[in-house]
């Protein structure tokens, strides 16, 4: 059974170059349904549903065993935007490859497209159970199916096993941050915020959202303090990191909110 598409898919070259390199393949094997298949996966990931549906039909009339024709016509389906055509699809082929994370992960966002956003999320939670170590993209997408379902303490939860995974990832780090100031709990913003610069190595970042932060908060002394800590770690940095370009952009993001917050408490 062969249900895993993209490692061999003809590495170099332009589309164009690469979908001729498939069809000479076809040409030379025409009984091949495997070589359907890429080239569908070809089609598909250039942006052409269409085509990649009539070679998911080529390679089905012709495959002696499981290749995972299914899973690839439901992704075509849904990037068509026939979300019930791609559901009744990946139920077919989830039926048979239940533990399959990459079609419980389609399936997640053809229920969203569908506006079934608890069904949704449920279904991505069930996908992450059989991916051993999540990417922060598939991270960030079930915190927000979650947070779409009301769930945000059940994404907070989901980001949190992922950074004591692998921890310190700023982009993680900061979507919980989102996450607690949308529910208005800016003391766990801070509290990650503060997680996060202890264990960077890059710590500049992190302190001028963590003085932000403050700020929104409604905390202006301490968000004036947190702007002046930064100003003066910033120009304590030997010159060719302070005058790098991240380092000034931020002593000049500092300078204006102090001189804002000063205004607003003298």
């Amino acid at each position: 059974m062969a249900v895993s598409h993209r490692a061999e898919i003809f590495a170099h070259g332009t589309s164009h170059e690469r979908i001729e390199s498939a069809s000479r393949e076809i040409a030379s094997r025409p009984d091949d349904a495997s070589l359907y298949l890429r080239r569908g996966i070809l089609q598909l990931e250039y942006g052409d549903w269409r085509a990649c549906l009539l070679d998911v039909d080529e390679a089905e009339r012709r495959q002696t065993q499981d290749l995972g024709a299914g899973f690839v016509r439901a992704r075509a389906q849904a990037a068509g935007g026939f979300f019930a055509d791609a559901n009744a699809s990946l139920d077919k082929f989830l039926a048979v490859h239940p533990a399959h994370a990459g079609a419980l992960i389609q399936r997640a966002r053809v229920f969203g497209a569908l506006g079934k956003k608890a069904e949704a999320a449920e279904e991505f939670v069930r996908a992450m159970s059989h991916v051993s170590q999540p990417e922060p993209d598939q991270v960030f997408e079930l915190a927000a199916l979650l947070c779409a379902a009301g769930r945000e303490a059940d994404a907070l939860a989901a980001i949190d096993r992922t950074l004591k995974a692998t921890p310190g990832v700023p982009s993680l780090v900061e979507c919980g941050v989102r996450i607690e100031m949308g529910l208005g709990n800016f003391d766990g913003a801070l509290r990650r915020i503060a997680e996060a610069i202890s264990a960077a190595t890059i710590k500049e970042p992190l302190m001028a959202r963590r003085a932000a932060v403050l700020a929104q908060a409604g905390r202006v002394t301490d968000s004036l303090a947190a702007w002046r800590e930064l100003q003066a770690r910033l120009a304590a940095l030997p010159a060719v990191q302070r005058e790098s370009h991240a380092m000034s952009s931020l002593s000049e993001r500092a300078r204006h909110a102090i001189g804002a917050l000063t205004a607003l408490h003298p």
